[in-house]
């Protein structure tokens, strides 16, 4: 059965959830540590959560993907490199997909999702926000798994907020 995301699906700031129904939540996350954001058959993010201030709280601040056999790494103010190669804007033929870089932008689409990183900043640096997208995150036969990824579970349920 397909399996859409809600519009509003999104992580921002210190970071903040949406999930894929909905739910809101918080990721606290430590400096330095490197999360699993989401999992699925031709598509896996992470970022590297970067302190935020003095007080523990903590925002994305790379990203890295892999997408079919491309790896793709996003820094905080938006730089992009596909396969340790920086690229500047445009879009980029990846394995299973595209990457469009405009900007401090950078949108990276797969058969079954659309991922904007977009990168913000404030008086502690630059940081990204995530949006996702996706009319059908089960195309393939297989859900997905991550901090975000595991909220698409189909059920119709937000299971925060």
């Amino acid at each position: 059965n397909p399996v859409g995301i809600d519009d509003g699906s999104k992580i921002w700031g210190d970071p903040h959830f949406v999930g894929a129904e909905g739910g809101k939540y918080d990721v606290q996350g430590e400096d330095g540590k490197t999360y699993n954001i989401l999992s699925d058959q031709n598509l896996q993010i992470n970022s590297t959560f970067a302190s935020w201030g003095g007080n523990g709280a903590t925002v994305m601040g790379t990203v890295g993907a892999t997408i079919g056999q491309d790896q793709v790494e996003i820094q905080g103010n938006g730089d992009l490199s596909i396969n340790g190669e920086a690229k500047g804007d445009g879009t980029y033929n990846v394995d299973g997909g595209t990457v469009t870089k405009e900007g401090k932008n950078v949108t990276m689409k797969t058969e079954e999702y659309e991922v904007t990183a977009k990168s913000a900043s404030g008086g502690h640096g630059s940081y990204l926000n995530l949006d996702f997208a996706s009319d059908n995150v089960n195309a393939d036969g297989i859900m997905p798994h991550g901090l975000w990824g595991q909220t698409a579970d189909g059920d119709g349920e937000a299971p925060c907020g």
